[in-house]
């Protein structure tokens, strides 16, 4: 599988429109795959990475079939720069491409890439 910057992204949006403040959300109801098992590992692998990256906190998960299944509990300050710095589609564009020039990146960079081009959006 390779890490899909996109999916990511649209983790964190969904988590920020339907996670309300003192409630989570369960992996298995993110609305971004068709259904599908192999699907849902994406989505999982994905919900992993940001956990890795500090940007949401789970509960213990719970493991079901060899598939893993999260309990959401909250978006971290880190998770919110995130979203903050990518949300605007000519920043996240202008990010996306820069990460093809450089040919990789971890989220870290993304987001300092990101945090760049938002700088120059609010100078303008």
């Amino acid at each position: 599988m390779k890490r899909d910057l996109d999916l990511l992204r649209d983790i964190m949006i969904f988590l920020e429109a339907n996670l309300a403040p003192g409630e989570n959300i369960q992996s298995t109801d993110i609305s971004l795959y068709d259904g599908s098992d192999e699907e849902y590992r994406k989505l999982s692998e994905h919900i992993k990475l940001l956990i890795d990256d500090g940007f949401i906190e789970i509960s213990k998960p719970i493991v079901m079939k060899g598939i893993s299944i999260f309990i959401i509990l909250r978006i971290t300050s880190k998770g919110y720069d995130f979203l903050d710095a990518l949300r605007n589609d000519t920043v996240w564009n202008n990010t996306k491409e820069k990460m093809k020039e450089i040919g990789g990146f971890t989220l870290g960079v993304a987001l300092d890439i990101a945090k760049v081009y938002f700088t120059k959006l609010i100078n303008q």
